[in-house]
């Protein structure tokens, strides 16, 4: 949205946010309405930049309730945060297992990323919650998967930087292995299930 401020879009379509805002269920995790609207103007600016006039369509893609639940999450509700972990806790173990194919790399690698949804990161310290990337334009399942996947190829990355260099310079380096069997087949499926969440969401146009 060029030229169309946050205060502006709140007021021009503040009875449509209303609406969603109650039917999100954002009160349960008390999370005040100038927030929900922020996050979810945050969700549609990029597709409402050239074609305002869409913004009830758009708004009517996002998925409030996912919404709604992460924003709690961000701002530190503990009931929220509880929902969350029962709902969502086995699906990351069951996504990181199948991307590292070992259980104790797995449940190392899905802890690691509840943490930083939490807001901490891995020098315990207090930070911005992962949450507040989430603008409600995919389910959180399919984000969470997708952000899970990505922490699994930079862990990767970083590890293989540090293996050491070969003890014989002349040596030949070992081709480059996938990270493991199915990888490619696993990114494939992670991308092809972001990609269409959000195709969904935009406009025939």
């Amino acid at each position: 949205m060029a030229n169309l401020t946050f205060e502006e879009f709140f007021a021009k379509h503040r009875t449509r946010l209303e609406a969603l805002y109650r039917a999100s269920g954002a009160e349960r995790w008390s999370v005040p309405l100038g927030a929900f609207a922020r996050v979810a103007w945050q969700g549609i600016a990029a597709a409402a930049a050239s074609e305002p006039h869409e913004i009830p369509d758009l708004l009517g893609t996002l998925r409030i309730e996912d919404l709604a639940l992460a924003v709690g999450c961000a701002q530190g509700n503990e009931c929220a945060w509880d929902t969350f972990c029962s709902a969502y806790r086995g699906v990351l173990y069951e996504a990181a297992r199948a991307f590292t194919q070992e259980e104790s790399q797995a449940r190392e690698l899905a802890d690691s990323l509840l943490t930083e949804l939490y807001g901490v990161d891995s020098s315990e310290a207090v930070g911005p919650s992962r949450f507040t990337y989430f603008h409600g334009r995919s389910s959180l399942k399919t984000w969470l998967r997708a952000v899970l996947y990505q922490k699994f190829v930079n862990e990767y990355r970083r590890e293989s930087r540090l293996m050491p260099l070969p003890e014989n310079p002349n040596d030949a380096p070992a081709a480059v292995r996938s990270v493991c069997e199915r990888d490619d087949q696993r990114y494939d499926a992670c991308l092809s299930e972001a990609v269409e969440a959000c195709l969904r969401s935009l406009t025939p146009r």
